[in-house]
């Protein structure tokens, strides 16, 4: 499964990271309760960075 992520191009990997911090913020808005939100929040957040730190080879 890794593999797939190592084989990602930059601009791929950008648009994900994108993608997850837009989500992360929808959760904000979403009709739950404050610890639901935050928990997806956070969720979301740890995925973009993930994506972010492999833009920066931080991930290996």
């Amino acid at each position: 499964m890794l593999t797939r992520f190592f084989s990602l191009t930059p601009s791929e990997i950008q648009n994900k990271a994108q993608r997850h911090r837009a989500r992360a913020i929808a959760q904000l808005s979403k009709k739950s309760s404050l610890k639901v939100r935050h928990e997806r929040y956070n969720a979301e957040m740890i995925r973009a960075r993930f994506f972010e730190a492999m833009l920066a080879g931080g991930v290996q």
